[in-house]
Protein backbone atom coordinates (compact mmCIF):
# COMPACT_ATOMS: atom_id res chain seq x y z
CA UNK A 1 0.00 0.00 0.00
CA UNK A 2 2.90 2.25 0.75
CA UNK A 3 4.26 1.65 -2.94
CA UNK A 4 0.44 1.98 -4.46
CA UNK A 5 0.26 5.40 -2.07
CA UNK A 6 3.44 6.81 -3.69
CA UNK A 7 1.64 5.89 -7.25
CA UNK A 8 -1.59 7.07 -6.75
CA UNK A 9 0.26 10.69 -5.85
CA UNK A 10 2.79 10.67 -8.75
CA UNK A 11 -0.12 9.72 -10.92
CA UNK A 12 -2.66 12.65 -9.26
CA UNK A 13 0.60 15.40 -9.62
CA UNK A 14 1.24 14.78 -12.76
CA UNK A 15 -2.37 13.70 -14.39
CA UNK A 16 -0.69 10.64 -15.83
CA UNK A 17 -2.79 8.04 -17.11
CA UNK A 18 0.52 5.84 -17.93
CA UNK A 19 2.06 6.09 -14.14
CA UNK A 20 -1.17 5.11 -12.87
CA UNK A 21 -2.36 2.25 -14.85
CA UNK A 22 0.98 0.28 -13.38
CA UNK A 23 -0.91 0.20 -9.91
CA UNK A 24 -4.99 0.48 -10.74
CA UNK A 25 -7.19 -0.87 -12.63
CA UNK A 26 -11.23 -1.04 -13.43
CA UNK A 27 -13.50 1.50 -11.19
CA UNK A 28 -10.61 2.77 -9.32
CA UNK A 29 -8.56 3.86 -12.22
CA UNK A 30 -11.13 5.06 -14.54
CA UNK A 31 -12.61 7.41 -11.63
CA UNK A 32 -9.16 8.81 -11.53
CA UNK A 33 -8.70 9.02 -15.22
CA UNK A 34 -11.66 11.06 -15.15
CA UNK A 35 -10.45 13.45 -12.66
CA UNK A 36 -7.25 13.67 -14.51
CA UNK A 37 -8.94 15.05 -17.75
CA UNK A 38 -10.79 17.39 -16.25
CA UNK A 39 -8.04 18.98 -14.52
CA UNK A 40 -6.12 18.78 -17.73
CA UNK A 41 -8.27 21.26 -18.62
CA UNK A 42 -9.86 23.26 -15.65
CA UNK A 43 -6.45 23.08 -13.55
CA UNK A 44 -8.48 25.02 -10.23
CA UNK A 45 -10.90 21.82 -10.77
CA UNK A 46 -10.46 19.55 -7.21
CA UNK A 47 -8.27 16.76 -6.89
CA UNK A 48 -9.49 13.24 -6.19
CA UNK A 49 -8.61 12.41 -1.93
CA UNK A 50 -5.33 11.01 -1.42
CA UNK A 51 -5.24 7.30 -1.50
CA UNK A 52 -3.46 6.78 2.63
CA UNK A 53 -0.36 4.56 2.64
CA UNK A 54 -1.32 3.66 6.44
CA UNK A 55 -1.58 2.33 8.54
CA UNK A 56 -3.81 -1.07 7.81
CA UNK A 57 -6.24 -1.68 10.26
CA UNK A 58 -7.51 -4.76 7.95
CA UNK A 59 -6.54 -7.02 5.50
CA UNK A 60 -8.81 -9.89 3.97
CA UNK A 61 -6.74 -11.80 1.07
CA UNK A 62 -9.01 -14.64 -0.96
CA UNK A 63 -8.36 -18.31 0.39
CA UNK A 64 -6.87 -19.56 -2.30
CA UNK A 65 -3.61 -20.97 -4.27
CA UNK A 66 -4.12 -19.55 -7.52
CA UNK A 67 -4.31 -16.82 -9.47
CA UNK A 68 -6.09 -14.42 -10.63
CA UNK A 69 -6.73 -13.40 -6.78
CA UNK A 70 -7.84 -10.24 -4.89
CA UNK A 71 -7.50 -8.75 -1.46
CA UNK A 72 -9.31 -6.53 0.84
CA UNK A 73 -7.52 -3.71 2.91
CA UNK A 74 -8.78 -0.74 5.10
CA UNK A 75 -6.52 2.29 5.62
CA UNK A 76 -6.67 4.99 8.08
CA UNK A 77 -4.68 7.81 6.81
CA UNK A 78 -2.08 8.83 9.94
CA UNK A 79 -2.55 11.99 9.32
CA UNK A 80 -5.59 12.87 9.80
CA UNK A 81 -7.12 9.89 12.09
CA UNK A 82 -10.75 11.60 12.27
CA UNK A 83 -10.88 11.24 8.50
CA UNK A 84 -13.20 8.12 7.69
CA UNK A 85 -10.95 5.13 6.47
CA UNK A 86 -10.31 4.16 3.03
CA UNK A 87 -11.53 0.36 2.15
CA UNK A 88 -8.78 -1.00 -0.94
CA UNK A 89 -9.85 -4.01 -2.97
CA UNK A 90 -6.69 -5.02 -5.02
CA UNK A 91 -6.22 -7.66 -7.91
CA UNK A 92 -3.49 -9.83 -8.90
CA UNK A 93 -3.29 -11.73 -11.97
CA UNK A 94 -0.29 -14.07 -11.51
CA UNK A 95 1.91 -14.60 -8.10
CA UNK A 96 4.40 -12.56 -9.53
CA UNK A 97 2.12 -9.64 -10.89
CA UNK A 98 1.88 -6.62 -8.96
CA UNK A 99 -1.20 -6.05 -7.20
CA UNK A 100 -3.93 -3.49 -9.03
CA UNK A 101 -6.13 -1.38 -7.05
CA UNK A 102 -9.66 -2.36 -8.33
CA UNK A 103 -12.56 -0.44 -6.24
CA UNK A 104 -11.29 2.39 -3.33
CA UNK A 105 -13.98 3.87 -1.50
CA UNK A 106 -14.08 5.85 1.57
CA UNK A 107 -16.09 4.50 3.90
CA UNK A 108 -19.16 6.01 5.96
CA UNK A 109 -18.07 7.09 9.26
CA UNK A 110 -20.20 4.87 11.12
CA UNK A 111 -19.32 2.10 9.10
CA UNK A 112 -19.02 -1.43 10.77
CA UNK A 113 -17.04 -3.86 9.35
CA UNK A 114 -18.39 -7.58 9.91
CA UNK A 115 -16.27 -10.12 11.79
CA UNK A 116 -13.81 -11.35 9.20
CA UNK A 117 -11.33 -14.48 8.71
CA UNK A 118 -7.76 -13.56 9.82
CA UNK A 119 -5.27 -12.43 7.35
CA UNK A 120 -3.32 -15.86 7.89
CA UNK A 121 -6.70 -17.84 6.13
CA UNK A 122 -8.15 -15.29 4.38
CA UNK A 123 -11.79 -15.38 3.00
CA UNK A 124 -13.60 -17.65 0.00
CA UNK A 125 -14.81 -15.30 -3.04
CA UNK A 126 -18.49 -15.65 -3.22
CA UNK A 127 -19.63 -17.01 -6.96
CA UNK A 128 -21.52 -13.86 -8.66
CA UNK A 129 -24.57 -15.83 -9.11
CA UNK A 130 -24.68 -17.35 -5.66
CA UNK A 131 -28.34 -17.97 -4.65
CA UNK A 132 -26.83 -18.50 -0.72
CA UNK A 133 -26.93 -15.01 -0.19
CA UNK A 134 -30.25 -12.63 0.43
CA UNK A 135 -29.40 -11.42 -2.96
CA UNK A 136 -26.80 -12.96 -5.26
CA UNK A 137 -23.33 -10.77 -5.52
CA UNK A 138 -24.05 -9.88 -9.03
CA UNK A 139 -27.52 -7.80 -8.26
CA UNK A 140 -26.47 -6.05 -5.51
CA UNK A 141 -25.92 -3.25 -7.82
CA UNK A 142 -28.90 -2.87 -9.65
CA UNK A 143 -30.64 -3.25 -6.27
CA UNK A 144 -29.24 -0.47 -4.91
CA UNK A 145 -29.21 1.57 -7.99
CA UNK A 146 -33.06 1.29 -8.03
CA UNK A 147 -33.31 2.78 -4.42
CA UNK A 148 -31.23 5.93 -5.94
CA UNK A 149 -34.05 6.36 -8.85
CA UNK A 150 -36.74 5.20 -6.89
CA UNK A 151 -36.47 5.56 -3.17
CA UNK A 152 -38.67 4.04 -1.22
CA UNK A 153 -40.81 2.63 -4.15
CA UNK A 154 -38.21 0.53 -5.17
CA UNK A 155 -39.14 -3.23 -4.48
CA UNK A 156 -35.93 -3.28 -2.92
CA UNK A 157 -35.77 -0.60 -0.75
CA UNK A 158 -36.28 -2.91 2.59
CA UNK A 159 -32.97 -4.80 1.61
CA UNK A 160 -30.72 -2.28 2.72
CA UNK A 161 -30.38 -0.31 5.80
CA UNK A 162 -31.20 3.23 5.28
CA UNK A 163 -30.00 4.89 8.43
CA UNK A 164 -26.52 6.19 8.23
CA UNK A 165 -26.17 5.85 4.26
CA UNK A 166 -25.10 9.66 3.74
CA UNK A 167 -24.16 8.53 0.47
CA UNK A 168 -27.94 8.32 -0.70
CA UNK A 169 -28.68 11.88 0.88
CA UNK A 170 -26.63 13.54 -0.37
CA UNK A 171 -27.71 12.44 -3.48
CA UNK A 172 -30.70 12.49 -2.60
CA UNK A 173 -30.10 16.34 -1.58
CA UNK A 174 -27.81 17.12 -5.20
CA UNK A 175 -31.34 16.36 -7.20
CA UNK A 176 -33.45 18.64 -5.34
CA UNK A 177 -30.95 21.33 -5.50
CA UNK A 178 -30.48 21.09 -9.31
CA UNK A 179 -34.18 20.56 -9.65
CA UNK A 180 -34.55 24.07 -7.81
CA UNK A 181 -31.95 25.95 -9.82
CA UNK A 182 -33.55 24.41 -13.20
CA UNK A 183 -34.94 26.95 -15.66
CA UNK A 184 -37.96 26.82 -17.05
CA UNK A 185 -36.85 26.19 -19.83
CA UNK A 186 -35.33 23.42 -19.60
CA UNK A 187 -36.27 19.61 -18.17
CA UNK A 188 -33.96 17.10 -16.29
CA UNK A 189 -34.49 13.26 -15.39
CA UNK A 190 -32.26 11.39 -12.76
CA UNK A 191 -31.14 7.74 -13.88
CA UNK A 192 -28.98 5.21 -11.85
CA UNK A 193 -28.10 1.38 -12.86
CA UNK A 194 -25.21 -0.97 -11.89
CA UNK A 195 -21.58 -0.06 -14.25
CA UNK A 196 -19.70 -2.72 -15.83
CA UNK A 197 -16.99 -3.32 -12.79
CA UNK A 198 -16.71 -6.62 -11.74
CA UNK A 199 -18.52 -7.68 -8.69
CA UNK A 200 -15.82 -9.32 -5.53
CA UNK A 201 -17.58 -10.79 -2.48
CA UNK A 202 -15.36 -12.00 -0.17
CA UNK A 203 -17.31 -13.90 3.06
CA UNK A 204 -17.32 -12.91 6.54
CA UNK A 205 -17.90 -14.90 9.62
CA UNK A 206 -21.44 -14.64 9.42
CA UNK A 207 -22.60 -16.14 6.62
CA UNK A 208 -22.80 -13.03 4.49
CA UNK A 209 -20.08 -11.19 2.94
CA UNK A 210 -18.58 -8.30 1.71
CA UNK A 211 -19.54 -6.78 -2.06
CA UNK A 212 -17.71 -3.98 -4.11
CA UNK A 213 -19.59 -3.10 -6.81
CA UNK A 214 -19.44 0.06 -9.37
CA UNK A 215 -22.75 2.09 -10.31
CA UNK A 216 -23.48 4.75 -12.56
CA UNK A 217 -25.58 7.49 -11.99
CA UNK A 218 -27.18 9.86 -15.05
CA UNK A 219 -28.60 12.91 -15.48
CA UNK A 220 -29.81 14.55 -18.53
CA UNK A 221 -30.83 18.04 -19.31
CA UNK A 222 -33.20 19.10 -22.17
CA UNK A 223 -34.45 22.26 -23.16
CA UNK A 224 -38.41 22.16 -23.40
CA UNK A 225 -38.58 23.50 -26.88
CA UNK A 226 -37.00 23.24 -30.03
CA UNK A 227 -36.29 27.42 -29.57
CA UNK A 228 -34.50 26.97 -26.34
CA UNK A 229 -30.70 25.62 -25.42
CA UNK A 230 -29.59 24.36 -21.85
CA UNK A 231 -26.09 25.18 -20.12
CA UNK A 232 -24.62 22.75 -17.69
CA UNK A 233 -25.08 25.06 -15.04
CA UNK A 234 -22.93 27.13 -12.66
CA UNK A 235 -20.60 24.41 -11.04
CA UNK A 236 -20.63 22.24 -13.76
CA UNK A 237 -17.07 22.32 -14.26
CA UNK A 238 -16.20 19.11 -15.27
CA UNK A 239 -19.24 19.01 -18.11
CA UNK A 240 -17.62 22.23 -19.68
CA UNK A 241 -14.26 21.15 -19.71
CA UNK A 242 -15.21 17.64 -21.09
CA UNK A 243 -17.56 18.67 -23.60
CA UNK A 244 -16.45 22.18 -24.71
CA UNK A 245 -19.79 24.08 -24.46
CA UNK A 246 -21.71 26.21 -22.48
CA UNK A 247 -24.79 25.70 -24.35
CA UNK A 248 -26.88 23.63 -26.52
CA UNK A 249 -30.06 23.09 -27.76
CA UNK A 250 -29.62 18.81 -27.87
CA UNK A 251 -29.26 18.86 -24.09
CA UNK A 252 -26.41 17.24 -21.90
CA UNK A 253 -25.86 13.77 -20.21
CA UNK A 254 -23.68 13.77 -17.21
CA UNK A 255 -22.38 10.32 -16.38
CA UNK A 256 -21.27 9.81 -12.65
CA UNK A 257 -19.24 6.72 -11.69
CA UNK A 258 -20.08 5.43 -7.89
CA UNK A 259 -17.94 2.70 -6.19
CA UNK A 260 -19.27 0.84 -2.86
CA UNK A 261 -18.20 -1.49 -0.60
CA UNK A 262 -21.48 -2.95 0.70
CA UNK A 263 -21.55 -5.72 4.15
CA UNK A 264 -24.34 -8.08 3.51
CA UNK A 265 -25.41 -8.89 7.07
CA UNK A 266 -28.00 -11.96 7.71
CA UNK A 267 -30.70 -9.70 7.03
CA UNK A 268 -29.80 -6.71 5.17
CA UNK A 269 -27.57 -4.74 3.50
CA UNK A 270 -25.73 -2.25 4.97
CA UNK A 271 -23.69 0.27 2.88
Amino acid sequence: MAKISAVAADGDKNLSADILSTRFTGPAFEQRLANYKVRAIAPDFPALAALPAGPLTLSLPQQSATWPRVVMTVVQNKDTPDVAPTVVVLRQESARASYLVEYAVQLEPSAKIPDLAPATIGAPIIAPDSKLMLLPPDQVAAAYADILSKGEASPSFALFEATGDSFRTQIDANKADKKAKLPTTASIEFGAKASTGPTLALATNDSGSIVAVSLEETETVKPVDAAATVSPGEGAVASKALSGLTATAKGFKNTYADQAPVPRSRRRFER
